[in-house]
């Protein structure tokens, strides 16, 4: 009986071992590769978009392209309308993610030359690597990288095109870019409130997702394209 009952109890840990073992771990760099890609087509299909039209383009697009998921975020262009400008509301984060998400923020909207913008990136992609976040919060915070990221591209094509005189006027990066950070927090807490009934959605790599946090990133994508397009469309003229 001793024998048997030490057999068992020798067995345990390496039981859990294995199922430790089982369990996967995410690949950051081909999701940001991931991110990098859709959104960056987000932002070109926004840029296609009449002025009144690019929230819904953008979720279209999205929707169409990205995620997986019936939950009805349609309302969201109502709410970047109806945004304010103060205080930047993030309580679709938790208080870690906030921790680094905040400093983040507070620096893109303060960026007047776009050259300025790579290293913030940087910084901010190795402190979401360097946390002990799970992997779901990760995941969120790297959307976030991404869409700045995108953005930034976006810029400096468009101040390329000023300069060969293929469009005229002038482009004011800060205000671009703070317009895209207030509509990312506003369209992230609509989606946090849309997903806060229940459910899941999909999005490739990471799987599924709970639905607060996956619409927070679907509605805070939505968000920042439309911020920073919209904004850009209302400095310039384009094709």
């Amino acid at each position: 009986m001793k024998k048997i009952l030490f057999f068992v109890l020798a067995c345990i840990p390496f039981s859990c071992q294995e199922n430790s073992v089982e369990k996967p771990s995410l690949d950051y760099s081909a999701i940001m590769t991931n991110l990098d890609l859709v959104l960056g087509n987000t932002f070109n299909t926004a840029r296609l978009a009449g002025k009144e039209s690019i929230s819904i383009t953008s979720l279209d697009y999205l929707k169409a392209n990205y995620y997986q998921s019936n939950l009805d975020l349609s309302g969201i262009d109502s709410k970047l309308s109806a945004r304010a400008s103060s205080a930047l509301d993030l309580s679709f984060l938790t208080p870690f993610q906030e921790a680094i998400a905040r400093p983040f923020l507070e620096d893109v909207v303060e960026v007047e030359e776009i050259s300025d913008l790579s290293g913030i990136v940087a910084h901010f992609e190795s402190a979401i690597a360097n946390s002990s976040l799970v992997p779901e919060q990760k995941y969120q915070l790297y959307v976030m990288c991404s869409l700045v990221k995108q953005a930034g591209i976006l810029i400096a094509e468009v101040q390329d095109d000023l300069l060969a005189g293929k469009i005229n006027g002038e482009i004011n990066v800060k205000e671009a870019l703070r317009a895209g950070v207030e509509s990312l927090a506003a369209g992230a807490v609509y989606g946090a409130y849309v997903g806060a009934t229940g459910g899941t959605m999909t999005v490739p790599i990471v799987g599924t997702v709970v639905a607060g946090v996956g619409c927070a990133v679907v509605g805070g994508a939505v968000g920042f394209v439309t911020g920073v397009v919209g904004s850009i469309a209302s400095q310039l003229f384009w094709d």
